[in-house]
């Protein structure tokens, strides 16, 4: 999970500030409910998750979950929609099995766009008609996370 303090570029791997050096943006899709089997949803899916979660591994029990997810990796970018074409193009045909996870299992489902502003070089934040129409058909939320190093 993303941490909002600037000082995490420490705790990222980067020896310094300097490291970043442009703009970064990563975009994930996430499930998440309280009780299901994530090694289904993979299957269903057929896709390989970048992570998943269990209950017991969120330090406050009232807000745990159970959460499958799939994101690209940080990159320089200088449009969100890039990273988000990269999710659709491996979830755009599986909408309607969304679907049916969601009811089976009754999970709920979002986009995260986090980005890294380095420098004040901040990205276009455009949602293109496909990641709209995308995001409607599964019901989904799209949540934003911004974080400046100066």
């Amino acid at each position: 999970m993303e941490s909002k303090y600037p000082l995490d570029y420490i705790s990222e791997g980067y020896k310094n500030m300097d490291e970043l050096e442009k703009t970064q943006v990563m975009v994930e899709f996430y499930m998440v409910g309280d009780e299901f089997d994530v090694d289904i949803v993979s299957s269903l899916l057929q896709i390989k998750p970048t992570e998943t979660r269990q209950k017991e591994d969120f330090p406050i029990k009232e807000f745990a979950k159970v959460e499958w997810s799939i994101s690209t990796n940080y990159q320089e970018s200088k449009a969100i929609s890039c990273q988000f074409e990269r999710l659709l193009a491996q979830l755009s045909s599986k909408h309607e099995i969304i679907n049916k996870i969601k009811s089976t299992y009754n999970l709920e489902c979002g986009f995260n766009v986090v980005i890294k502003i380095i420098n004040d070089e901040q990205p276009e934040m455009v949602l293109t008609r496909e990641c709209i129409n995308f995001a409607s058909k599964i019901n989904a939320e799209i949540g934003f996370d911004l974080y400046y190093y100066i």
